[in-house]
Protein backbone atom coordinates (compact mmCIF):
# COMPACT_ATOMS: atom_id res chain seq x y z
CA UNK A 1 0.00 0.00 0.00
CA UNK A 2 0.95 3.59 -0.84
CA UNK A 3 2.03 5.46 2.31
CA UNK A 4 0.41 9.00 2.33
CA UNK A 5 1.16 12.28 3.45
CA UNK A 6 -0.80 11.75 6.46
CA UNK A 7 1.10 8.40 7.45
CA UNK A 8 4.75 10.18 6.67
CA UNK A 9 4.59 13.18 8.82
CA UNK A 10 2.26 15.72 7.37
CA UNK A 11 0.51 17.97 10.01
CA UNK A 12 -2.93 19.53 8.96
CA UNK A 13 -3.08 22.95 9.55
CA UNK A 14 -6.73 22.99 11.52
CA UNK A 15 -7.02 19.93 13.09
CA UNK A 16 -6.20 16.27 12.89
CA UNK A 17 -8.01 14.17 10.42
CA UNK A 18 -8.53 10.76 11.51
CA UNK A 19 -10.32 10.21 8.21
CA UNK A 20 -9.55 12.80 5.90
CA UNK A 21 -12.51 12.59 3.26
CA UNK A 22 -15.04 13.32 6.44
CA UNK A 23 -13.37 15.60 8.60
CA UNK A 24 -15.46 18.03 10.25
CA UNK A 25 -14.04 21.22 11.99
CA UNK A 26 -15.30 22.10 15.32
CA UNK A 27 -18.60 23.69 15.40
CA UNK A 28 -17.33 28.22 16.01
CA UNK A 29 -17.04 28.87 19.64
CA UNK A 30 -16.78 32.63 19.59
CA UNK A 31 -13.48 33.59 19.16
CA UNK A 32 -13.00 31.26 15.41
CA UNK A 33 -14.88 30.80 12.02
CA UNK A 34 -15.17 27.53 10.31
CA UNK A 35 -15.23 27.04 6.47
CA UNK A 36 -19.00 27.93 4.32
CA UNK A 37 -19.87 24.31 4.27
CA UNK A 38 -18.15 23.01 7.77
CA UNK A 39 -15.40 21.01 6.10
CA UNK A 40 -12.16 21.40 6.07
CA UNK A 41 -12.10 22.32 2.16
CA UNK A 42 -9.95 24.74 1.50
CA UNK A 43 -7.10 22.94 3.51
CA UNK A 44 -7.89 19.62 2.37
CA UNK A 45 -7.57 20.10 -1.16
CA UNK A 46 -3.63 21.76 -0.68
CA UNK A 47 -2.80 18.40 1.74
CA UNK A 48 -5.38 16.15 -0.98
CA UNK A 49 -2.77 17.60 -4.24
CA UNK A 50 0.38 17.20 -1.89
CA UNK A 51 -0.67 13.73 -1.42
CA UNK A 52 -0.57 12.90 -4.75
CA UNK A 53 3.08 14.31 -5.59
CA UNK A 54 4.22 12.76 -2.56
CA UNK A 55 5.02 9.14 -4.39
CA UNK A 56 7.23 11.27 -6.98
CA UNK A 57 9.66 12.57 -4.79
CA UNK A 58 9.96 8.83 -3.45
CA UNK A 59 10.26 7.81 -7.42
CA UNK A 60 13.27 10.93 -7.30
CA UNK A 61 14.68 9.02 -4.45
CA UNK A 62 13.98 11.57 -1.72
CA UNK A 63 13.00 9.09 1.44
CA UNK A 64 13.55 11.47 4.21
CA UNK A 65 10.32 13.02 4.12
CA UNK A 66 9.52 16.11 5.96
CA UNK A 67 6.68 17.25 8.19
CA UNK A 68 4.78 20.23 6.53
CA UNK A 69 2.40 21.76 7.55
CA UNK A 70 0.07 23.81 4.74
CA UNK A 71 -2.22 26.89 5.04
CA UNK A 72 -3.36 29.87 3.28
CA UNK A 73 -2.34 33.70 3.62
CA UNK A 74 0.18 36.00 2.55
CA UNK A 75 4.11 35.06 2.44
CA UNK A 76 6.97 37.47 4.15
CA UNK A 77 7.11 39.86 1.18
CA UNK A 78 3.18 40.80 2.57
CA UNK A 79 -0.11 41.56 0.62
CA UNK A 80 1.83 44.00 -1.78
CA UNK A 81 4.48 41.61 -2.80
CA UNK A 82 4.34 39.07 -5.96
CA UNK A 83 5.32 35.98 -4.07
CA UNK A 84 2.11 33.85 -4.30
CA UNK A 85 3.96 30.66 -2.00
CA UNK A 86 6.27 30.44 0.63
CA UNK A 87 8.05 27.70 2.43
CA UNK A 88 9.64 28.22 5.63
CA UNK A 89 12.14 25.73 7.17
CA UNK A 90 11.51 23.81 9.47
CA UNK A 91 14.43 25.64 11.80
CA UNK A 92 12.35 28.78 11.73
CA UNK A 93 9.09 26.71 13.27
CA UNK A 94 9.12 26.41 17.04
CA UNK A 95 7.58 22.77 16.79
CA UNK A 96 10.26 22.12 14.02
CA UNK A 97 7.61 21.99 10.83
CA UNK A 98 8.35 22.90 7.18
CA UNK A 99 5.54 25.74 6.87
CA UNK A 100 4.43 25.66 3.38
CA UNK A 101 2.20 29.48 2.64
CA UNK A 102 -0.20 29.60 -0.40
CA UNK A 103 -1.38 33.38 -1.03
CA UNK A 104 -4.85 34.36 -1.04
CA UNK A 105 -4.47 35.96 -4.40
CA UNK A 106 -3.94 32.69 -6.12
CA UNK A 107 -7.60 30.56 -7.07
CA UNK A 108 -7.05 29.14 -10.07
CA UNK A 109 -7.13 25.02 -9.32
CA UNK A 110 -3.96 24.11 -11.44
CA UNK A 111 -2.19 27.83 -10.75
CA UNK A 112 -2.66 26.61 -6.83
CA UNK A 113 -1.47 22.97 -7.51
CA UNK A 114 2.02 23.97 -9.16
CA UNK A 115 2.61 26.26 -6.06
CA UNK A 116 2.22 23.10 -4.36
CA UNK A 117 4.33 21.26 -5.70
CA UNK A 118 7.06 24.08 -5.97
CA UNK A 119 6.94 24.64 -2.06
CA UNK A 120 7.64 21.06 -1.83
CA UNK A 121 10.47 20.75 -3.61
CA UNK A 122 11.50 23.67 -1.39
CA UNK A 123 10.55 21.60 1.97
CA UNK A 124 12.45 18.19 0.36
CA UNK A 125 15.34 20.09 -0.42
CA UNK A 126 15.54 21.79 3.45
CA UNK A 127 14.90 18.79 4.68
CA UNK A 128 17.73 16.65 2.66
CA UNK A 129 20.46 19.10 2.48
CA UNK A 130 19.93 21.47 5.79
CA UNK A 131 23.12 22.73 5.64
CA UNK A 132 22.81 23.64 2.51
CA UNK A 133 20.55 27.09 1.23
CA UNK A 134 19.35 25.57 -2.12
CA UNK A 135 17.11 28.34 -3.02
CA UNK A 136 16.00 27.85 -6.58
CA UNK A 137 19.71 26.66 -7.74
CA UNK A 138 20.56 23.55 -9.55
CA UNK A 139 19.30 21.01 -6.99
CA UNK A 140 16.04 22.86 -7.12
CA UNK A 141 15.82 22.69 -10.66
CA UNK A 142 16.62 18.75 -11.41
CA UNK A 143 13.68 18.05 -8.74
CA UNK A 144 11.20 20.76 -9.79
CA UNK A 145 11.64 19.54 -13.61
CA UNK A 146 11.34 16.13 -12.78
CA UNK A 147 7.93 17.10 -11.16
CA UNK A 148 6.64 18.48 -14.84
CA UNK A 149 6.92 22.38 -13.77
CA UNK A 150 8.72 24.64 -16.39
CA UNK A 151 9.46 28.14 -16.52
CA UNK A 152 11.77 30.42 -14.25
CA UNK A 153 12.44 28.72 -11.75
CA UNK A 154 11.84 31.20 -8.76
CA UNK A 155 8.18 31.53 -10.51
CA UNK A 156 7.64 28.04 -12.17
CA UNK A 157 4.57 27.45 -14.03
CA UNK A 158 2.48 23.67 -14.36
CA UNK A 159 4.59 22.23 -17.62
CA UNK A 160 2.39 19.52 -19.90
CA UNK A 161 4.12 16.82 -17.97
CA UNK A 162 2.92 18.11 -14.27
CA UNK A 163 -0.92 19.04 -16.19
CA UNK A 164 -0.90 14.87 -17.33
CA UNK A 165 0.24 14.07 -13.96
CA UNK A 166 -2.19 16.07 -11.53
CA UNK A 167 -4.97 15.43 -13.88
CA UNK A 168 -6.63 12.88 -12.30
CA UNK A 169 -5.86 14.61 -9.20
CA UNK A 170 -8.01 17.95 -10.17
CA UNK A 171 -10.92 15.92 -11.41
CA UNK A 172 -11.18 13.96 -8.40
CA UNK A 173 -11.16 17.18 -6.34
CA UNK A 174 -12.47 19.53 -8.25
CA UNK A 175 -12.01 23.23 -8.11
CA UNK A 176 -9.53 24.86 -5.08
CA UNK A 177 -12.15 25.97 -2.75
CA UNK A 178 -10.81 29.46 -2.86
CA UNK A 179 -12.17 33.16 -4.12
CA UNK A 180 -9.31 35.27 -4.86
CA UNK A 181 -8.73 38.00 -2.18
CA UNK A 182 -8.12 41.72 -3.96
CA UNK A 183 -7.78 44.80 -2.97
CA UNK A 184 -5.00 47.23 -1.39
CA UNK A 185 -3.40 47.36 1.59
CA UNK A 186 -4.75 50.24 3.65
CA UNK A 187 -2.07 50.75 6.11
CA UNK A 188 1.58 51.98 5.51
CA UNK A 189 4.16 49.57 4.89
CA UNK A 190 7.32 50.26 6.73
CA UNK A 191 10.24 50.41 4.15
CA UNK A 192 12.70 51.76 5.69
CA UNK A 193 14.77 48.32 6.67
CA UNK A 194 17.06 46.85 4.27
CA UNK A 195 16.86 43.16 3.03
CA UNK A 196 19.93 41.06 2.20
CA UNK A 197 19.44 39.96 -1.26
CA UNK A 198 21.75 37.87 -2.71
CA UNK A 199 22.48 35.43 -6.01
CA UNK A 200 22.98 31.42 -4.78
CA UNK A 201 25.34 31.08 -7.29
CA UNK A 202 27.46 34.32 -7.41
CA UNK A 203 26.90 34.90 -4.30
CA UNK A 204 26.38 38.68 -5.59
CA UNK A 205 24.98 40.25 -3.16
CA UNK A 206 23.04 44.05 -2.26
CA UNK A 207 20.63 45.17 0.20
CA UNK A 208 17.65 46.49 -0.74
CA UNK A 209 14.12 47.90 1.00
CA UNK A 210 11.02 45.92 1.51
CA UNK A 211 9.38 48.83 -0.71
CA UNK A 212 11.14 47.88 -3.69
CA UNK A 213 11.02 44.31 -2.92
CA UNK A 214 7.23 44.21 -3.36
CA UNK A 215 7.96 45.91 -6.84
CA UNK A 216 10.14 43.24 -8.10
CA UNK A 217 13.07 41.24 -6.77
CA UNK A 218 16.27 42.26 -8.31
CA UNK A 219 17.93 39.78 -10.62
CA UNK A 220 21.57 38.74 -10.89
CA UNK A 221 23.64 40.93 -13.14
CA UNK A 222 26.41 38.96 -13.10
CA UNK A 223 26.67 38.11 -17.05
CA UNK A 224 29.37 35.32 -16.50
CA UNK A 225 26.68 33.32 -13.33
CA UNK A 226 24.83 30.65 -14.23
CA UNK A 227 21.44 32.32 -12.82
CA UNK A 228 22.58 35.74 -14.94
CA UNK A 229 19.50 37.62 -14.91
CA UNK A 230 17.40 35.61 -13.09
CA UNK A 231 15.56 36.62 -9.68
CA UNK A 232 18.01 36.30 -6.70
CA UNK A 233 17.38 34.94 -2.98
CA UNK A 234 15.58 37.16 -0.64
CA UNK A 235 16.61 36.58 2.97
CA UNK A 236 14.05 36.49 5.80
Amino acid sequence: MTETLFEAGFVESDAAFDNPEEAILPEPTGDGVTSISGKAEREQWLYEVADALFPKFSELGYRNHPTIRIGVGYPSTGERGKAIGQCYDSSASKDKVHEIIISPKADDSLEVAGIVAHELCHAYLQQTFPDENCGHGKKFKKVAVALGLAGKMTATVPGDAFKRFIAPTMKRLGVYSHGALEGGQTRKVQGTRLLKVSCLSCQYTMRVTQKWIQEAIPTCPMSGCDLFNEEMEVAQ
